[in-house]
């Protein structure tokens, strides 16, 4: 039994998993279901289904689903006992104390340290920026950016001053393990022992989990050193690929006006926040990852993208295209006026010149267009070389809506027939993808891995009427089954019922293993129920007809290989009979 089985049934009765996801997926009601665009994949169309009865969620395009438990797992990519601490402190339920293996928890121990040291190191930048001579140079460099004291307090700024061992001495003098404080990407090892900072001579920005634990750090110079900006190195809890700046606090903006902006730097957050607008992230100086999208699509309706005007900026952007198709995400782009930053901007002209300006921000893909005709040769062999790059990204755009648009205002633009485009893009669709539409169907019927459509209706059926367990649930009703993962789900609801004259489906997912069986079984939970009412017994009928008819068709075989005449005839009267 799993030790924390009787925290958990408690964090259960705390929460509900459609508020929950809700607080990082926009779901909608839909029939007995919420539904909404899967955070774990490219979902163009609300394929992710969260069942507030059952307390489960599914992706019927990924496959990913299970119980609260489960989401919290794979959206933060925690470990499931992580998840289980999580989710209790969040609901206030007390945990028992479990032994784990040594070296587990010497992990997990490892990574709270990280935290707690990345804490204190960002209480002491922020001390030496506001409360020590040291800091003047940094406070001198906000004071220019116009950056507040309430939004220094509010991001907790620090600066990181030009001693070699500021902050080394610092934690030192409190007792942390220096080692640690290495891992966690403070310190650097000395080639003839001993520790130095990694961060000197810069404003620090410490970087936020979205339960507002510090991750790591950003740093950038005040004079023309290299590099200009400098982040913690990866670490057990520092992913440059998976956070955003500024998110923890952006967060329940986002969630109310369903829009997020993303902008290039740590300083363009601080500005937007400075002049009143709350809802922006910036990356921590690369590029967009799937990552990133994937966790803010979630809760975001709308994602506009600010670049500076020069080559740089509307470079990224154009970058960008291909992610936010995969993702299925329509988003826009707003440049900012030649010469002017976030904070420039705003200074100059105020927020509503710039919420009027955002309002009217192109879509990424028409600039992306419009971008490569001024950037490329007159005539065919440019409009060529548009094509090239906009078909591959076309190719993998899996909605054939939304797909036919891009490729007519494509040929639009280019001034190219439709048919070349198309033919194009089946022909490098034929290579990348051997799936088609018939096959992609067939899957959407069955279910995920099940062979048949007659499997997936009993299983159906079972799931969704356990009143006719006892009359499934036996033997004979396994002819009607071919799919391995089938039978075993089958399997474990004829013990479950045998065992307890009683199927309880959310209790037995639960404790099923991960694998295939519980993809499928998650998923038909989540269907709609196939029969209702007088079908469902209309339905074992049907069943139980078609396993007479197997067990007929066996016996006729077998008179056959036998040789009895007599018992041969006699079958085949009954078959008439039927």
């Amino acid at each position: 039994m799993d030790f924390y089985q009787a925290a958990k049934e408690e964090i259960k009765r705390s929460a509900d998993i459609v508020e929950l996801i809700g607080q990082y997926v926009q779901l909608k009601k839909a029939g007995l279901n919420h539904v909404g665009l899967c955070p774990f994949h490219g979902d163009k169309d609300p394929s992710f289904s969260v069942s507030s009865t059952k307390q489960i969620f599914h992706c019927f395009g990924c496959k990913k689903g299970g119980d609260i438990f489960t989401f919290w797992m794979e959206y933060h990519k925690v470990s499931y006992s992580q998840a289980i601490k999580e989710l209790a402190e969040k609901y206030h339920v007390v945990l028992p104390e479990k032994k784990i293996t040594p070296e587990k928890r010497h992990e997990l121990d490892l990574k709270e340290e990280i935290y707690r040291i990345n804490g204190a190191a960002a209480a002491y930048y922020n001390y030496i920026l506001v409360k020590t001579a040291l800091g003047k140079k940094g406070i001198g460099y906000f004071d220019k950016r116009s950056i507040t004291p309430e939004i220094i307090d509010r991001f907790k700024l620090g600066y990181a001053s030009e001693d070699w061992d500021g902050l080394t001495r610092f934690l030192s003098g409190r007792d942390v393990n220096l080692e640690k404080a290495e891992k966690a990407g403070l310190l650097i090892t000395k080639k003839n022992g001993g520790y130095y900072d990694r961060f000197r001579g810069r404003v620090i920005f410490p970087i936020f989990t979205m339960e507002g634990k510090v991750a790591g750090f950003g740093g950038r110079v005040l004079d023309n050193s290299l590099p200009k900006y400098l982040n913690t190195p990866e670490t057990s809890i520092f992913h440059k690929g998976e956070l955003l700046y500024g998110l923890n606090t952006a967060f329940p903006h986002i969630r109310e006006t369903g829009r997020v902006v993303i902008v290039e730097g740590y300083t363009d957050v601080l500005a937007l926040n400075k002049h009143g607008f709350y809802a922006a992230v910036a990356t921590l100086g690369t590029a967009l990852t799937q990552n990133h999208l994937r966790k803010l699509k979630g809760f975001s309706r709308e994602i506009i993208v600010v670049f500076d005007a020069d080559s740089a900026g509307k470079s990224a952007a154009v970058r960008s295209l291909p992610l936010f198709l995969n993702e299925g995400l329509s988003a826009r782009v707003m440049i900012l006026p030649e010469g002017d930053d976030p904070d420039t901007f705003m200074n100059s002209r105020g927020l509503d010149a710039f919420l009027s300006h955002l309002d009217r921000a192109m879509p990424l893909y028409d600039f992306y267009i419009e971008s490569k005709l001024k950037t490329v040769e007159p005539g065919i062999a440019g409009k060529l070389e548009i094509l090239k790059e906009v078909i591959p990204v076309l190719s993998e755009i899996t909605s054939d809506i939304q797909r036919s648009v891009y490729i007519k205002h494509l040929c639009e633009r280019c001034d190219v027939s439709e048919s070349v485009v198309l033919t194009e893009l089946n022909r490098l669709r034929g290579t990348v993808s051997g799936k088609g539409n018939i096959a992609r169907l067939e899957s959407v019927q069955t279910g995920s891995g099940v062979k048949s459509l007659k499997e997936y209706h009993l299983l159906n059926l079972i799931i969704h009427s356990p009143g006719i367990a006892g009359r499934a649930l036996v033997d004979d009703f396994k002819m009607l089954i071919s799919t391995d993962e089938v039978v075993k789900i089958f399997n474990i609801l004829a013990e479950e019922y045998r065992l307890k004259k009683n199927i309880d489906p959310a209790q037995i997912l639960e404790h099923m293993q991960e694998g295939q069986e519980r993809d499928i079984f998650n998923e038909v939970m989540l269907s709609e129920p196939i029969y209702k009412g007088p079908a469902v017994e209309q339905a074992v009928l049907e069943f139980e007809n078609r396993i007479y008819d197997i067990k007929l068709s066996n016996s006729i075989n077998e008179a056959k290989s036998s040789g009895n005449i007599e018992k041969l005839n006699e079958l085949v009267k009954l078959r008439k009979a039927i």
